[in-house]
């Protein structure tokens, strides 16, 4: 073992045992976009799609440089970059058979003055908005004005058209209100299909489902869905995660590089959050909030020694983090903690460090500087 301080085991054969169980969830002609936007939540776009490529159909990601990372892997698959590009990068773009997303008419606009200039057409998908007001071209009963605009995307020369899709902002969510909301936005989008079509125009494959609109409306996969947590073995809830058969894909270790004794009344780290109310062993971790470990954890996450659930305890510093380990039955030999992962038969899965954030937000936050260690065999 090299001298890791703080280090990710990322296991490759579970992501791909990940794909083939979400596959298995889907209809025989329902494709499979990877989304392995933000390093792939973490876990590294180059290795997950040098080992995953066969698997997937197309791939999301958020921007070129990303779109770029996964030509460099190999990868000849659909590429659909959510967010913008500069119009100077369309030469790239089309030189590398991007496909880009049109999300605005001004961004629409600004790419086909471009286009026309170079006398050349990319790929695209259409994002509809029905009811994130994020991003995408608004319609919904509200705004039946832009459908002739959206149809005229589609005479343009400088595009060329191959999706369309929408995205849902409360699939996981099971309130009443929620569920009409996400119905509703499914049947805008239809209608918009339906009008489309009623004026000979081919839309391309169509898409609205990503992890929990897959779980929770498996009904309305349509041509393709976008998988990005689920993929990776994260959810929400992590019963759901066994259920379904999905399996954590990181595990996150790190070194232990002191251990202290406290008296009653002698506190811990900055703020003097934690005071030892009896005598109180301690371990010093090496990871801290600059490596990704949120500060939102202090004295409320764990980490698992030699199997052992220590709580974290005051507050978590830009490089270490600090655990009561009072009550663990071995104390010797103590190397390393697990952050995340499985050990000797306990867990601490993405959603327990995913105070006030989501999961995606934990494992796309590892910083940099935590080694990863790729492994392709089980």
């Amino acid at each position: 073992m090299k001298n890791y301080r703080s280090y990710l085991e990322i296991n490759l054969p579970a992501l791909a045992e990940n794909i083939a169980v979400i596959r298995r969830q889907l209809n025989p002609k329902t494709q499979l976009m990877a989304v392995v936007k933000a390093n792939a939540y973490g876990h590294g776009i180059a290795p997950c799609v040098s080992y995953c490529d066969s698997l997937i159909d197309a791939y999301g990601v958020a921007t070129f440089q990303e779109a770029m990372c996964i030509r460099a892997a190999g990868s000849k698959k659909t590429i659909l970059i959510f967010g913008s590009i500069h119009p100077s990068q369309l030469t790239d773009v089309i030189h590398n058979q991007l496909t880009l997303n049109l999300y605005s008419k001004d961004y629409a606009a600004a790419l086909s003055q471009e286009l026309q200039r170079l006398h050349q057409s990319v790929l695209c998908h259409v994002e509809i908005d029905t009811g994130l007001n994020r991003t995408g071209i608004q319609y919904s009963a509200a705004h039946q004005e832009n459908l002739s605009w959206i149809a005229s995307l589609y005479s343009k020369k400088s595009f060329h058209i191959t999706g369309i899709y929408t995205h849902f902002s409360c699939a996981d969510s099971d309130r009443k209100e929620d569920v009409e909301f996400t119905r509703k936005q499914f049947s805008d989008f239809q209608s918009l299909l339906t009008l489309l079509h009623s004026q000979q125009i081919t839309t391309g494959i169509a898409h609205c489902a990503s992890s929990a609109g897959l779980i929770y409306y498996p009904e309305y996969q349509m041509d393709m869905v976008r998988i990005g947590m689920l993929m990776y073995g994260q959810f929400t809830s992590d019963a759901m995660r066994r259920r379904l058969g999905l399996k954590p894909v990181i595990t996150w270790k790190s070194a232990i590089v002191g251990i202290k004794h406290l008296n009653p009344g002698e506190s811990v780290s900055y703020s003097r959050s934690y005071t030892a109310l009896k005598p109180t062993d301690i371990a010093i971790i090496a990871t801290g909030y600059a490596d990704g470990y949120k500060r939102s954890n202090s004295n409320r996450s764990y980490v698992l020694i030699h199997g052992f659930p220590a709580p974290v305890v005051g507050m978590i510093c830009m490089d270490f983090l600090i655990a009561d380990i009072t009550d663990l039955p071995d104390k010797h030999n103590l190397s390393y903690a697990t952050l995340l992962g499985e050990e000797q038969g306990n867990s601490i899965p993405v959603n327990a460090l995913a105070f006030d954030t989501v999961n995606g937000d934990v494992t796309a936050s590892i910083s940099s500087r935590v080694s990863r260690i790729y492994l392709e065999y089980t």
